[in-house]
């Protein structure tokens, strides 16, 4: 038995179809704010999930790469010989993907058809036997775990949570977090779904996250690797290398500006909306709980770069499509995908002040950021 679920993000609407043993409160946990029940509009995409028993049955062809240097990993592969008994999908497109948090195999595969419109994606059914092995309230006794933000250590071989805190909350710190779980034991058959639901929800997570890119991308729709903090009914937008401290800036915003709030901590959607340039929540928003259903002007973006001294500036168009495009999500090689997603970006850049930020992680930064970007002059582009 299978259950169907809607969810709309940036006004994008895409449907999953999973086994019904796999609860929603569970795997689907961030894109509760985001569901919908009326089929007004047709999905942009669709995704089935299946599990498998036998990963060699599956049309996976020659490995092209597999990227990042440190996890999660994405994979590449390409297409092999259909197998309509197990991915239905005809045609397929030129390339398979998959998702892992370790660099010797991929955890999945993501088939789909040429325009990523239809996609099944296959994980292994180890994972679908422990939910259904699962003892009568152990699922809700997990979902009370997960439900009020437990973070979870691993320690010994197992996992601690912690109790009244949150899943990357910056301001815990690791000795904070080691002192108040070192009392806690976790049941090992409670740790094992654990690991299942965590296992599940990285997958389908990254392999929404792909769908949504692609299918959006001709849509004037871009996610963007950024935080971003509601304040005065708009969004700034901080971005940067990874490292550079955007979440750290936007946690200086909440705890030193007020009336600043976390919109979306990791991937929010940019969209061109009636000509103007709106920033949206995702179910995206990495390892801080921020899953806010809400959009707004998008009012400033801001590249920042870490220095001994704070000082902001304003950036030529040029420098501003250069300081948004290496945040930005496409597929590299996808000629058509890239091309969408230079289009968008010139369109943002040309609506939207960017700014560099040099500065450190104190309160100076983020008062001299804000009165920068919210004069009245930064307002007029």
């Amino acid at each position: 038995m299978e259950k169907s679920y809607r969810y709309t993000v940036a006004g994008h609407p895409f449907t999953i179809v999973m086994p019904a043993e796999l609860e929603e409160e569970l795997v689907l946990k961030p894109y509760l704010p985001f569901k919908v029940n009326e089929d007004v509009d047709a999905p942009l995409f669709s995704l089935q999930v299946q599990f498998v028993q036998q990963a060699g049955a599956l049309p996976v062809g020659t490995k092209v790469d597999c990227f990042n240097e440190d996890a999660p990993y994405m994979w590449l592969f390409e297409s092999g010989v259909p197998n309509k008994a197990v991915v239905p999908l005809d045609p397929l497109g030129r390339y398979v993907y998959g998702f892992s948090n370790t660099k010797s195999h991929s955890g999945c595969y993501l088939f789909t058809s040429p325009d990523h419109r239809q996609a099944v994606v296959c994980l292994p059914y180890g994972l679908l036997k422990i939910f259904q092995e699962a003892a009568p309230g152990q699922h809700q006794e997990l979902s009370r775990w997960t439900g009020r933000g437990a973070a979870w250590l691993q320690r010994d071989g197992g996992l601690t949570p912690l109790i009244g805190g949150h899943r990357g909350n910056p301001l815990v710190t690791d000795a904070e977090t080691q002192q108040a779980s070192a009392n806690v034991e976790v049941p090992e058959a409670l740790q094992r779904l654990y690991r299942a639901e965590s296992e599940i929800e990285f997958i389908l997570t990254n392999c929404m996250m792909l769908l949504y890119t692609v299918c959006t991308a001709s849509q004037e729709t871009l996610l963007a690797h950024a935080s971003v903090v509601k304040y005065q009914g708009k969004g700034y937008m901080f971005l940067g290398k990874s490292g550079t401290g955007k979440s750290t800036h936007s946690s200086l915003w909440l705890k030193y500006i007020e009336g600043a709030e976390l919109l979306n901590d990791d991937n929010p959607a940019i969209r061109i909306q009636d000509g103007q340039a709106v920033v949206s929540g995702t179910p995206w928003s990495g390892k801080t709980p921020c899953y806010r259903n809400e959009v707004l002007p998008l009012g400033g973006i801001v590249r920042l770069k870490q220095a001994p001294e704070n000082r902001i500036g304003r950036l030529g168009v040029l420098n501003s499509f250069a300081a948004l495009m290496p945040s930005c999500s496409c597929m590299k090689w996808d000629h058509d995908s890239v091309s969408a997603v230079h289009k968008t970006l010139e369109q943002v850049v040309m609506r939207v002040p960017v700014y560099g930020l040099d500065c450190r992680p104190d309160e100076e930064a983020a008062r001299v950021c804000r009165e920068a970007i919210t004069a009245p002059e930064a307002q007029t582009h």
